[in-house]
């Protein structure tokens, strides 16, 4: 092979030199390739192996507290504020209930209200249309009834003078809800205190919630009734999931509407056990709801109360309850688990019913002393699974098909 030089002859272009020099240039491609595929595989190592998780978390942690990360929102979706920008301490002794009125006016079309990790006193909060409560966690984020206060811990579209259990032209709250928050009645503080959250509208949204220690009803609502979603053009039902109520006086959870609604992951435990105390109790305006995953026992009169037509609970779990685990006073459907988990010389009734037909019943029963117990004209269809180690298990029956 020639050596490789630009010309021959008449400065003709030698051939040989061109390809020496494309080898040469190939030979350079290569090796930066190699280098290309190095860097590259070393930058790919370096993100795959970096954890910063924990540093963004506690940055994330540091901008909620301060606000600066709510006021940043703000900036581009104009309805997030956090309710320490308005003053709110959350230490357990401050009470920042002018913080959270301050928060909600702040709002005037409505948006949700970020509230950090903390305990926060209220004499009594007033929720607003279309506002969202929005704890960190319903293990952090604490809203705690006042020592003495004797309101609601939370109230919304007048609930005291609106909630009347008859059909109603108010309206009430519209588009409002907690999410990600505690509850605290602290009734041990408040004799005269009354519910931990009272609830009179439409559209609730409630999601990854407990309420504790109330001095009337842990959780409360009602709709106007008698009212559609095809009446105001958009759905007007409740969305209710991952609620968890306990230690209340009188009742855990009371439902009053809206209608047709679907309720999900409800725990309801512990009364102060008198003989009117309940666990949940459907009324009226609750016809053809929907419950999937509830779970009941403790200290109470009454486990479930029914007074909804066509209502239904899928994978219901009811135990303890005193006199009677489940009372139907109107039709419904039913399908889980009745027992007797804590005194077995009880002399408890598994399932009442009273008065009403055309019940679909699907359970489960153990250790019941009065399995069923039927004042009905007719019509209802039952299939139970029973087994006691009792020798005084009884149905009574009066009009049973």
């Amino acid at each position: 092979m020639l050596p490789c030089n630009p010309y021959g002859n008449a400065q003709e272009m030698n051939v040989d030199w061109l390809i020496c020099e494309i080898k040469k240039a190939l030979i350079e491609w290569e090796k930066m390739k190699r280098d290309f595929n190095s860097l590259e595989e070393y930058i790919r190592n370096y993100f795959k192996n970096l954890d910063v998780t924990e540093e963004i978390n506690n940055k994330l942690d540091e901008m909620l507290s301060s606000g600066e990360l709510s006021n940043l929102i703000s900036k581009y979706v104009g309805f997030v504020v956090n309710v320490k920008q308005f003053g709110a301490v959350g230490d357990g002794v401050t009470d920042d209930t002018e913080a959270f009125t301050n928060a909600m006016a702040s709002l005037q079309n409505g948006g949700t209200i970020i509230i950090p990790t903390g305990t926060y006193i209220v004499s009594g909060l007033t929720l607003k249309n279309n506002i969202i409560l929005e704890g960190w966690n319903k293990s952090l984020t604490i809203i705690k009834l006042k020592d003495g206060a004797t309101s609601h811990v939370i109230e919304a579209g007048d609930y005291d003078t609106n909630a009347t259990s008859n059909e109603n032209t108010e309206d009430g709250c519209i588009h409002s809800g907690i999410s990600n928050l505690t509850i605290d009645g602290n009734k041990e503080n408040c004799p005269n205190g009354k519910n931990g959250f009272a609830y009179y509208g439409l559209a609730l949204y409630v999601y990854n919630v407990e309420i504790k220690n109330c001095n009337n009803i842990g959780f409360a609502c009602e709709s106007p009734g008698g009212v559609y979603s095809i009446e105001y053009g958009h759905p007007i039902q409740f969305s209710i999931d991952r609620l968890n109520v306990h230690d209340s006086n009188n009742g855990n959870m009371y439902y009053n509407g809206q209608s047709d609604s679907n309720l999900s992951n409800i725990l309801l435990y512990e009364t102060n056990g008198g003989m009117k105390s309940y666990n949940l109790t459907l009324g009226s305006k609750a016809h053809g709801v929907r419950i999937v995953n509830i779970h009941v026992w403790g200290a109470s009169a009454y486990g479930f109360i029914n007074n909804a037509i066509r209502s239904e609970i899928t994978n219901g779990h009811f135990e303890s309850a005193s006199i009677a685990k489940i009372q139907i006073n109107e039709p419904c459907t039913i399908i889980g688990h009745v027992y007797q988990a804590t005194n077995e010389n009880v002399d408890d009734i598994g399932v009442e019913i009273k008065g009403a037909s055309y019940n679909y019943l699907d359970l489960r029963m153990n250790d019941i002393k009065t399995m069923f117990s039927i004042n009905s004209s007719n019509y209802n269809h039952i299939k139970c699974i029973a087994y006691t180690g009792r020798d005084d298990t009884v149905i009574s029956k009066n009009g049973f098909n």
